[in-house]
């Protein structure tokens, strides 16, 4: 999966489990500012997990600040992990 499939997939479950529309013009607002806080980070990861076999850490969505920058973080710890 590369960058932009990542980002379009963290879109997709960020949008699931706020109930809300997400697309382009969200990925560089702050996660708090969206309503992400440390329960919507567990199930937008679960998501993740499970829907698109993409490992995601709290610590990694801790250290997000923004959509881009979660998928940026993702993309760089899947490819550490090759």
């Amino acid at each position: 999966m590369d960058f932009e499939a990542r980002l379009a997939a963290i879109r997709a479950d960020g949008a699931e489990v706020l109930a809300m529309e997400l697309d382009h013009t969200y990925d560089e607002v702050p996660l708090p500012q969206l309503g992400i806080d440390s329960l919507t980070m567990l199930e937008i990861a679960a998501r993740l997990r499970d829907l698109h076999g993409l490992a995601v850490t709290s610590s990694t969505f801790l250290e997000a600040r923004t959509i881009r920058d979660l998928a940026d973080r993702v993309t760089a710890a899947d490819r550490g992990r090759r």
